[in-house]
């Protein structure tokens, strides 16, 4: 059985501060220790009493995005105990594939057994929803590609092999151009970036979040290679401006774009996942030169933001 044995699929909003902490240790880490305390010390502080960590789009999600980053930095124990059993308590709320496979993420990142985790068996749960027929996990309801990239990596790391077919609908939902974009599989009038002109509701087009899972869900699993370097597709999403990466890089920065509403810099999420994704496929003083751009959007003083990533850059 293959499974990953890298930390790799550690991912979530908090990516930031795990992609920090896997940075190569000898490649210009000054004062990254630090820089990771603070940031352990922020979630730590915004902690509820019940244990939550909220914001985001669900607090399920955010909490065991939040025991993600304190496992990667190996801090937080009393955080962590209180973040996991307020998990458990709300576990029924669990309802959608993408919350399950963080709820196994998160508690395989804390040593905790995800088939027996707050009476259910998580791992087995999204292994039901995989469809023999097209290789999809989620069913009729969680059909969405980032959904099924996940739950592809909460089957790796509750130490099951997906099926081979799962690896091949993952690999037919590319896109032309090399990444994938979070709703839907590429389709017959998309063009290369998945966007269908088509049809008035396609507001998705591939983006780097939905592609960074898909990459580290392909690592280790069975079955086909994607079709296109899903690297190749990452660096198109590079900023050139703030050096780090953007979550559409059709919408990122040019020089006629520069300072305009809608133009996309540099932000913190979008960069922490590409980080991981590129961990071991880029030069050491490459992967560097990223998460210095990522570092750079933490706030380093003191007060309530000390130790906390801007989502992205703002103009004044």
């Amino acid at each position: 059985m293959k499974h990953l044995t890298s930390r790799r699929w550690l991912a979530g909003a908090t990516a930031a501060l795990i992609a920090a902490s896997i940075a190569p240790a000898h490649a210009g880490t000054r004062n990254l220790h630090e820089r990771l305390q603070k940031a352990t010390r922020y979630l730590a502080m915004n902690q509820e009493d019940d244990g939550s960590i909220s914001g985001g789009f669900s607090r399920l999600g955010t909490t065991s995005d939040a025991i993600l980053a304190f496992a990667s930095e190996m801090r937080g124990k009393p955080q962590v105990r209180d973040a996991m059993g307020w998990l458990e308590e709300h576990v029924e709320d669990a309802t959608t594939l993408g919350l399950k496979a963080k709820l196994v993420l998160a508690a395989v990142a804390v040593g905790r057994d995800p088939r027996s985790f707050g009476g259910r068996d998580l791992v087995q749960e999204i292994m039901d929803t995989h469809d023999p027929e097209t290789g999809q996990y989620g069913g009729e309801s969680d059909t969405e590609v980032g959904y099924h990239a996940l739950a592809m990596l909460a089957v790796m790391a509750g130490r099951e092999d997906p099926p081979e077919s799962a690896s091949r609908w993952l690999r037919d939902a590319q896109c032309d151009d090399g990444g994938w974009q979070f709703d839907e599989p590429a389709g017959p009038n998309d063009d290369e970036h998945c966007f269908d002109s088509t049809a008035e509701n396609d507001f998705s087009r591939s983006d780097t979040n939905t592609t960074a899972y898909a990459d580290m869900a392909f690592e280790g699993s069975p079955g086909p290679d994607p079709k296109v370097d899903p690297i190749s597709f990452l660096r198109t999403a590079r900023d050139d401006y703030k050096k780090g990466f953007v979550y559409d890089p059709h919408g990122k920065c040019t020089e006629e774009t520069l300072g305009e509403q809608f133009c996309y810099l540099t932000d913190a999420n979008s960069t922490g996942l590409v980080l991981q994704a590129m961990l071991g496929e880029v030069k050491a003083k490459e992967f560097v030169r990223y998460r210095d751009a990522l570092m750079k959007l933490q706030y380093p003083r003191c007060g309530k933001w000390m130790g906390a990533f801007a989502f992205t850059w703002i103009y004044d």
